[in-house]
């Protein structure tokens, strides 16, 4: 079952990848956002409604959650679709501020108008990091 939830942009103008509370940050995301946001600029930057204007995250070491995002901007919004394998409940906040974060690197440096900006987040399925959490997954589903 895929799970969804519109995330409501935020301007975030920096982001510790240790937010995490250990290296998953750094190992899953940093380097791999980083290194491929050029090309996603670029890309919105030539044609704005372009479909590949993607970003994936492949760790073989580590499998990641976030696994692929895609930024298309339409009639001057700015669509953002995050796709998770899988969220740890402990995390979705600090998915929230990487992935407004990300967001916002975007639109720094696009060339293009954006009017409104509309985030979808879409999860495979929702774990715990710990056990003692698993009520806190059933009560997140609940609001989506």
């Amino acid at each position: 079952m895929i799970y969804q939830y519109k995330l409501p942009y935020k301007l975030i103008t920096e982001f510790k990848y240790l937010m995490y509370d250990n290296e998953i940050g750094v190992i899953s995301y940093q380097k791999y956002i980083t290194v491929q946001l050029p090309y996603v600029i670029s890309t919105l930057n030539f044609n704005s409604s372009s479909r590949q204007a993607l970003m994936t995250i492949n760790n073989p070491g580590h499998m990641s959650c976030l696994i692929s995002i895609q930024f298309q901007i339409n009639k001057g919004i700015l669509y953002v679709t995050f796709n998770l394998r899988s969220q740890a409940v402990e995390y979705r906040k600090y998915d929230e501020v990487l992935f407004n974060y990300i967001v916002s690197e975007v639109l720094k440096k696009i060339k293009v108008d954006v009017l409104s900006i509309d985030i979808l987040v879409n999860v495979g399925n929702y774990h715990s990091i710990n056990d003692y959490n698993y009520h806190k997954t059933k009560m997140n589903l609940m609001n989506e």
